[in-house]
């Protein structure tokens, strides 16, 4: 074998053909005859990031043909694959022989890469597209490929395939090679192709209902907790995803075995199914539609349930639209309040909700799928948000005229006399009477239409799945959040997005130069800081107010790249939803069937997060970690909601570099009377209209060391150290830290002893037949480090500015390429279990390895396993 692959690669340097048993590979450069135009600038690329160093690139006034002949080794039905540019509407057509051209549909893509050698996000990408199946003969093959789009006719391409065997895109990997680069000390995270058999170690899958909605809908219990149809008590691990928005379902599929096998059962669809500014209002997306429907009869397949938002505020409205006194422009806040929005967008989710599903097997509408679990009335938007103030642009006039025709009136009816709106939330801190009339007029206005839209989705659409209001956070915590949650209690599920960044909000991340990227790229130039939420615990998104008898979820969340402090992510979710009974958080986002295969700004698909959902999400499903007594019970009258008067504990903010850049959200608990360390001894809970008497606080004192650093939680089984940054749990059936393991020593729980000499890690180990650790037949152990797209470079100590603010950071200096670096796993870790006799090495879709050696003891009614360096699965029995 190595000699015939060592003839191949002779070959590949002669002729830019590779010619296999099963498969032929052929370089783009390796053209016959061509006529392409190479272009300066377009073809100024990442030449490591192609095959062969190089590719065939076009950019001139006429279209380009290149011809190839190809020796195909035999007769056999082959699949026909090409890496090219996917961006900016190329037009990419092949001809076999004498055939017909063929359009080949370039939106059809996996991998797509930006390989800019400056990393700007302009037309320089190349991505795998599947062209089709073909059968062909033995001998050669003519094959051409012509570039004709209307921009320059521009297009790349790098190289095509056709494979007689299962191919997975990866990168410049040829069928079943990998790259195998990795850096002193880590090492290359390349999974195979899961053939999704029954011999896994581990398959999350079997938690999941045979199809989503089988038992009928999910419900909220009396205690606010999410149910299924039988009544039984359900947690949902999810995940935002975008997969769906491709048209190839056979992908969709593979996608959704692949993240229900490591966890998830329900996903979120964020979309916008209103039309574009240039159609008339009463018109709908219809693609948004079919992506949502393709979502929701694919997934409830693998036991997923979906969420949907329909509705983002950033939406632009155009002049055809007929909106009075809004001309164009974003519609923040108009939802609750304008009639002809509001008619408007009742006609776009009837006819989402009513039009029959032709990609669910019966065509069932999605009001009467019980799939369809939770709709979101509208996505971050506010009237008590930054973005408000755009009412007082002189553009705007009008529409603030007409808000204020129904302020007068609202005063009206409360027998007030006249006032005018006060939409200048910077003075909340010492307000006056118009600024508290204001917000609660605000308020009202919310909680009044999002209990009309339950009614409209009940009444007029006949939607039987839960109802979420809102997901988003105010310009002044203190002052207006329990305003913003008191408006989402017209509904069962209340809802905040929350993202991990990486450092204090602002300087997390900073694109330097007069065009900011950091709202969705991470490039070479930028910069940044990498702090873990283990030394910062008040940004962990688990900390959260909730409303009493209702569920709460984090529609959107993830450890925000380029932080690499990320897999504590998992873990920390996992355990604080669980203590605190947050009933669903949202990895945000997918956008590809399994792992990415390199860093992007909003990412939760690489090894350290996707990675870690096993054991994390087996423990948080499985209910291993108990719920804690709220640490803090709140009730407050509506009047002091409506004095704006502020909470014994409010919610920070996060941060968003997309809504936030330009306005400083005052701290939420600068003079809370409790500490924000509150939310990890136990749940928060606040009730609106209750008695104040009834308001209590546990003992925090005993839970809260301040001297010591450390914060255990109210059930014993957590204890965060903030000072060295490690947090532990030891529950009966998982146990495990994460954070500066070395740092801490020796770690011991009651069945389980860590002893690292990884600066950073995560480790879990968690039964897998229900048992405790301490007598379990059969654990999963898992361990997460940090990673790193190989050649991954950057500085440290680096000194920068954003808003006339100062920070100490990290500066990007090359965002590297495929294949992940992981660091190594070195520690040693202890299960007192006297049934445990042997360790045995998982691969990355959790089949046993049988290449690979444990270091594995068993001795006095103790099991001791020192794992591979690339030991990130291992099952001990």
């Amino acid at each position: 074998m190595h000699r015939h692959y060592a003839m191949l690669v002779l070959t590949v340097v002669a002729t830019g053909i590779v010619s296999a048993e099963n498969y032929v590979w052929v370089e783009g450069e390796a053209a016959i005859t061509q006529s392409a135009t190479k272009h300066n600038w377009y073809n100024n690329v990442k030449k490591g990031n192609l095959s062969g160093g190089d590719w065939l690139s076009h950019f001139g006034g006429q279209p380009a043909v290149a011809e190839y002949h190809v020796e195909i080794p035999k007769e056999t039905a082959y699949t026909f694959w090409v890496r090219a540019n996917p961006v900016a509407e190329p037009l990419l057509s092949y001809q076999l022989g004498d055939a017909d051209w063929k359009l080949i549909d370039l939106s059809r893509n996996l991998e797509n890469t930006n390989i800019a050698a400056d990393d700007k996000p302009d037309m320089r990408f190349v991505a795998w597209i599947k062209v089709g199946e073909l059968q062909l003969k033995a001998g050669v093959q003519k094959v051409r490929f012509k570039m004709h789009s209307g921009n320059n006719n521009h297009g790349g391409l790098d190289c095509f395939v056709f494979t007689a065997i299962p191919f997975q895109p990866n990168g410049i990997c040829k069928p079943g090679a990998k790259l195998g680069l990795a850096h002193p000390g880590r090492w290359s995270f390349e999974p195979d192709i899961d053939p999704y058999e029954a011999t896994a170690v581990f398959d999350l899958r079997t938690l999941n209902e045979k199809v989503a909605g089988e038992s009928g809908w999910v419900k909220q219990s009396p205690e606010g907790e999410f149910v299924d149809g039988r009544g039984q008590p359900i947690r949902f691990w999810c995940a935002n995803t975008g997969v769906q928005r491709e048209s190839d379902i056979e992908r969709l599929k593979a996608h959704a075995r692949h993240i229900a096998k490591r966890g998830i059962n329900m996903v979120r669809h964020h979309g916008h199914i209103h039309p574009t500014q240039d159609q008339p209002i009463d018109r709908v997306n219809d693609d948004e539609i079919a992506s949502a429907q393709r979502m929701v009869a694919v997934m409830k397949e693998e036991g997923i349930y979906s969420t949907f938002s329909p509705y983002w505020a950033t939406a632009q409205a155009g002049a055809k639209w007929g909106l009075k006194g809004h001309p164009d422009g974003p519609l923040f806040g108009m939802l609750f309040w304008d009639e002809d929005l509001q008619r408007a967008y009742k006609g776009w989710i009837k006819t989402f909700l009513t039009r029959p599903n032709p990609f669910e097997k019966n065509k069932t509408p999605l009001a009467k799928d019980p799939a369809l679990a939770i709709f979101q009335i509208q996505n971050e938007d506010s009237l008590f948000f930054w973005t408000t103030q755009q009412y007082t642009d002189p553009k705007y006039k009008g529409k603030l005229e007409r808000l204020q025709v129904l302020y007068d009136k609202w005063r009206t009816d409360l027998g007030k006399g006249p006032g005018k709106l006060k939409i200048r939330f910077w003075e909340l801190e010492n307000p006056n009477q118009d600024h508290k009339d204001t917000m609660r007029f605000f308020a009202e206005s919310m909680y009044k239409w999002n209990k009309e839209v339950e009614r409209f989705l009940r009444e007029e659409v006949g939607y039987g799945g839960l109802v979420n209001a809102g997901n988003w956070r105010t310009a002044n915590q203190a002052r207006l959040l329990d305003l913003e949650r008191y408006s989402y209690s017209a509904n069962a599920v209340i809802g905040c997005n929350r993202y991990v960044d990486g450092g204090s909000g602002h300087g997390s991340h900073v694109c330097p130069g007069g065009q900011d990227t950091s709202g969705y790229l991470v490039k070479a130039g930028d910069f940044f800081q990498d702090i873990s939420v283990l030394k910062d615990p008040a940004r962990l998104a688990t900390n959260a107010r909730q409303v009493a008898g209702h569920t709460y979820i984090i529609p959107e969340s993830t450890w925000v790249p380029p932080m690499s402090y990320q897999s504590e992510g998992p873990f920390l979710v996992a355990a604080y939803s669980s203590l605190n009974g947050i009933d669903g958080y949202y990895w945000f986002a997918l956008g590809e069937v399994g792992y990415d295969r390199t860093l992007n700004k909003w990412q939760a698909a690489n090894p350290a997060v996707m990675g870690g959902w096993p054991a994390a999400a087996l423990m948080f499903r499985k209910g291993y970690i108990k719920k804690g007594e709220p640490a803090l019970h709140e009730e407050r009258k509506l009047e002091d909601l409506w004095e704006l008067k502020k909470p014994l504990l409010s919610e920070e903010a996060g941060f968003d570099p997309n809504r936030d850049v330009g306005n400083l959200t005052p701290a939420a608990n600068a003079d809370a009377a409790l500490s924000t360390l509150t939310y990890l001894v136990g749940p928060v809970q606040a009730v609106y209209g209750g008695d104040p008497s009834k308001t209590k606080v546990a003992d925090l004192a005993k839970y809260i060391d301040g001297g010591k650093k450390n914060v255990r939680s109210n059930t014993g089984e957590l204890s965060w150290n903030y000072g060295v940054g490690v947090c532990t749990l030891d529950a009966p059936c998982a146990q495990g830290a994460t954070g500066f393991l070395a740092q801490a020593g020796e770690i011991a729980l009651s069945a389980l002893r860590i002893v690292a000499k990884n600066d950073y890690a995560t480790v879990l180990a968690v039964s897998l037949d229900g048992k405790p650790l301490a007598s379990s037949a059969r654990i999963l152990l898992q361990i997460t480090t940090r990673c790193r797209p190989y050649n991954w470079k950057e500085e440290d100590g680096v000194r920068y500015s954003r808003d006339k603010a100062q920070f100490t950071g990290k500066k990007v200096v090359d965002t590297g390429n495929a294949p992940w670096n992981v660091w190594n796993t070195d520690l040693t870790v202890t299960v007192k279990n006297a049934k445990l006799t042997r360790a045995t090495q998982l691969d990355l879709n959790g089949y046993a390895r049988t290449d690979a050696k444990v270091d594995a003891k068993a001795a006095g009614g103790e099991l001791t396993v020192t794992p591979p360096p690339d030991g990130m699965y291992l099952v001990l029995e």
